[in-house]
């Protein structure tokens, strides 16, 4: 998933030695090597700081790439299943008892589980600090500068690398990351093409419940058990149906009835790779209002494809989308905006006015950036009006050498459902 070219030609302007993934993020974009305690764990429990995974990315690509890792049979399955392209592992924690070695008629995915548990006290460590440590100087880093998104180390493990290696300095590079990440390369693209296709199959499945009586908790759990059958980890189910329905997101037990208006926004991930898209319907034919309102919406977005193209900055993009959904003067106020979309479901950058400054110890910039071939990013509209409901459209665009493909695999309509 990593962008090598990319983030060495990052690292190079901005005096990068190594680069160090901590957070799931980061540590799995590095990887490939995505281990689902780190992720859920630091969700779900008091101490995000439970489960203790490091990337580490040299500038020199002559040094080799290391990955250190909690010593727990859990973790030995994910490596064994969901393999790194990084081959240097350090343990850390007590070894757990291997027993005997499997025999020839066990699969291989068993061998591998057993042979990563093995390894040898030179790469086993009681802290993941002392295992990190262990991989900086094995590598002979004892002076340099180090991005780290720090934000996924425990601060007792970073200062036990300080305190050993006083000669490398540790920049905060949470922002760097996320630059580096806005260019997606070829595998990345094919997954997330993928999770708008399944994020679809789960609208479908939302669509396929809406009829009267049905109350948006049927609906969202229609879109989630839809995304899960086709392979992929429902996110959020942003849906809100009838006259009410002005931002309504967890889901109620309100009956849909006729001529109800049904708006959601929901996205999924498939292999870490977030979806975001939204679907409006209704039951019955749409009002005059309606459709206004998503004639205008729509047309904005038919405008802002047309000028998606490398060397063309976001403000520019959004200014198009902004004038072509006034256009109509069906709306008399733009509420439209934009963001990037890949291993966070709102990546850098977000597509607004007043644009933020992306900050940290590397980089302090503004995020209007110019597109480049590869830069996936979500344009959106919505519409809220009491007695009417909800309505709203968005897009997903990947930017090509020439100009733009939307990755959006539905139709953008008012889904027409009966009533």
């Amino acid at each position: 998933m990593l962008n090598r070219d990319r983030a060495l030609g990052a690292m190079k302007e901005y005096g990068i030695d190594a680069l160090l993934g901590t957070t799931p993020v980061n540590h799995s974009y590095i990887s490939d090597f995505s281990p689902w305690l780190h992720w859920m764990y630091r969700q779900i429990t008091r101490d995000k700081f439970q489960f203790q995974h490091y990337a580490l990315f040299p500038y020199d690509q002559g040094i080799p790439a290391a990955l250190v890792a909690p010593s727990r049979p859990s973790s030995m399955a994910y490596q064994a299943e969901w393999p790194s392209w990084i081959e240097d592992l350090y343990l850390h924690g007590s070894p757990w008892d291997l027993g005997p070695e499997p025999g020839p008629e066990y699969p291989a995915e068993v061998h591998r589980i057993y042979q990563i548990a093995k390894i040898g006290p030179e790469k086993r460590a009681k802290t993941a600090g002392e295992a990190l440590v262990r991989a900086f100087k094995d590598r002979g880093f004892t002076k340099g500068v180090i991005a780290i998104d720090g934000e996924g180390i425990d601060p007792a493990q970073l200062d036990k690398v300080k305190s050993e290696l006083p000669g490398l300095q540790f920049k905060e590079a949470g922002e760097f990351f996320r630059y580096i990440r806005m260019v997606k390369t070829p595998e990345e693209i094919t997954l997330m093409k993928k999770a708008a296709a399944v994020n679809w199959e789960g609208f479908k499945a939302l669509l396929n419940t809406a009829r009267p009586g049905a109350t948006e908790v049927d609906l969202a759990n229609a879109f989630r058990a839809g995304v899960s059958a086709a392979g992929a980890y429902p996110v959020f189910c942003n849906n809100a149906s009838g006259p009410s329905a002005i931002n309504h997101w967890e889901p109620r037990p309100y009956a849909l009835k006729p001529g109800d208006v049904i708006y959601c926004d929901a996205g999924c991930t498939y292999k870490r790779y977030n979806s975001d898209e939204n679907v409006s319907a209704v039951l019955g034919e749409p009002t005059k209002r309606h459709r206004d309102l998503f004639e205008a919406m729509s047309g904005g977005l038919d405008a802002t494809k047309a000028a998606i193209k490398p060397g063309v900055k976001l403000s520019e993009v959004l200014e198009v989308f902004k004038k072509a959904t006034l256009a109509s003067g069906a709306i008399k106020a733009f509420s439209g905006f934009g963001h990037a979309v890949g291993l966070e479901a709102r990546d850098m950058p977000m597509i607004q006015t007043p644009f933020e400054i992306a900050k940290d110890d590397i980089i302090d910039m503004s995020t209007d950036f110019t597109l480049e071939p590869g830069m996936i990013f979500n344009m959106e509209d919505a519409k809220r009006e009491l007695g009417l409901g909800s309505v709203a459209v968005e897009d997903t665009y990947l930017v090509t050498a020439t100009g733009c493909e939307s990755l959006t695999p539905q139709k953008r309509e008012i889904v027409v459902l009966p009533a």
